[in-house]
């Protein structure tokens, strides 16, 4: 008998543990989309931080064919320098937003890597605080079988 209801209590055991492994694997992978979601966001970073690196190149080039063309045509290229300043001015706009969108989305990146690691930490806490329930569940149910089995012992002197 004895046996037997430590087997009911074995496979009762084993279907709670079946239970929590599912509901760790479940929220493993929605952790797993999360960070997957969070590295394609930094992957968009980088190409932006590239784009904003290839921009500032263009802005140094306009820069540099400028101050050529006010050296050597300054009265007949005068227009030209105007237009190119327009345009250094335009790109200088763009790269200053740009560069505001790289700072947010950084920004953002760092609020969830703090939020996915804030939930990974519940989760360990819960499933540690879970793991201590179920051990000190199974050490009473082992005292009570302890003492089950000293009373049976004792009824077996007796007799």
């Amino acid at each position: 008998l004895q046996a037997f209801r430590d087997g009911d209590l074995v496979k009762q055991q084993g279907e709670e543990l079946k239970v929590q492994r599912n509901l760790i694997k479940q929220q493993g992978e929605e952790l797993k989309v999360q960070r997957n979601q969070i590295k394609q966001q930094g992957e968009q970073v980088k190409k932006d931080r590239a784009q904003v690196k290839q921009q500032g190149d263009q802005v140094k080039k306009h820069e540099e064919h400028i101050n050529q063309l006010q050296e050597v045509r300054a009265y007949q290229d005068g227009k030209q320098i105007e237009e190119d300043r327009a345009q250094v001015k335009l790109l200088e706009h763009l790269i200053k937003q740009q560069g505001d969108l790289v700072r947010d989305l950084t920004e953002q990146l760092a609020v969830q890597k703090k939020q996915q690691e804030r939930q990974m930490i519940q989760l360990l806490e819960l499933q540690a605080f879970r793991d201590g329930d179920l051990v000190k569940q199974q050490g009473e149910e082992l005292k009570v079988q302890r003492n089950l089995i000293k009373q049976q012992g004792e009824e077996l002197k007796v007799q």
